[in-house]
């Protein structure tokens, strides 16, 4: 959505240390396995001690150092 193409590379935005690379439109690799942008933050988040139910991706991944829900607001 925010035309970021495939194999291009995110950073987590509490730990910009954790990355993942994009796989498609809807998809990321992380840990060596596809999963979705929030499943990954999730599981990051558990890891951080953070005991949250849900949790919105793109408001955690960052491109260049700007979130993916950032940019997608400034495209809109």
């Amino acid at each position: 959505m925010v035309n970021i193409k495939p194999g291009e590379s995110l950073e987590f935005e509490k730990d910009i240390n954790i990355k993942c690379e994009v796989k498609n439109e809807n998809e990321i690799i992380f840990e060596n396995n596809t999963t979705s942008l929030s499943a990954a933050a999730h599981i990051i988040l558990k890891k951080m001690s953070y005991d949250w139910l849900t949790v919105h991706g793109p408001s955690y991944w960052c491109y260049k150092r700007k979130k993916l829900s950032d940019l997608r607001n400034e495209q809109e």
